[in-house]
């Protein structure tokens, strides 16, 4: 009976070993897909930094252009302000004017 006990027993210890390894080997791969992932976002980071850099690049030659159509809407409204001052400077002219009834 006491071989049995040391049979069970030395069973036991193997069972409790390779829980440990597995254990050990699942924290270990865990760990692993956690840094390839945090890589992989750090990479993709840096790639839209540097496309966004080269997109900024190319929107500075197109700016001049944007300007320029700026500025000539600038100057239609500015017509349009003076078109509706003169609208309302005219109404206000006839409104003013005197009417003498005649019978």
């Amino acid at each position: 009976m006491n071989l049995q006990n040391r049979l069970n027993q030395a069973g036991n210890s193997v069972l409790a070993g390779l829980i440990v390894v597995a254990v050990v080997a699942l924290i270990g791969f865990t760990g692993w897909r956690i840094h390839e992932h945090r890589k992989q976002t750090k990479e993709t980071a840096q790639t839209a930094a540097s496309t966004t850099t080269g997109q900024a690049s190319k929107s500075d030659t197109s700016n001049a252009d944007l300007q320029s159509d700026l500025n000539g809407i600038d100057g239609s409204m500015n017509q349009a302000a003076q078109d509706g001052d003169s609208a309302t400077n005219a109404l206000n002219d006839s409104q003013n004017e005197v009417s003498i009834p005649i019978n």
